[in-house]
């Protein structure tokens, strides 16, 4: 765990990092999972990529305040729609157990 009150995540997501539009669309997620965790507030904290790798399909690692962690973890828990809906496959909390999303959509 990092002093900082911030969590490592790690999402599993549908895509190809050689499609010409991946940034685009890796835009849309950091987008759209921004506005999912942090709802109501206005711009949230700090929230950021830190590394895209292909992994099966593409591995995306976030550092996040600890609250947006939890909030993430726990819709991943719970087969959000949304998260299946952005094409992310699994998501893991700083180390902690995989929490799979079955994916229907590309993302």
């Amino acid at each position: 765990m990092e002093s900082s009150g911030k969590r490592v995540a790690v999402l599993t997501c549908k895509g190809d990092m050689d499609d010409p539009c991946f940034p685009a669309r890796l835009h849309f997620l950091v987008c759209k999972l921004h506005q999912l965790i942090y709802e109501d507030e206005r711009g949230g904290q700090d929230f950021e990529v830190t590394k895209v790798e292909p992994w099966n399909s593409v591995r995306v690692t976030f550092n996040m305040p600890e609250d947006a962690a939890r909030r993430l973890r726990s819709l991943a828990a719970k087969g959000d729609d949304t998260l299946r809906q952005l094409g992310i496959l699994s998501v893991q909390v700083e180390g902690g157990q995989v929490c799979m999303v079955m994916s229907l959509f590309y993302f």
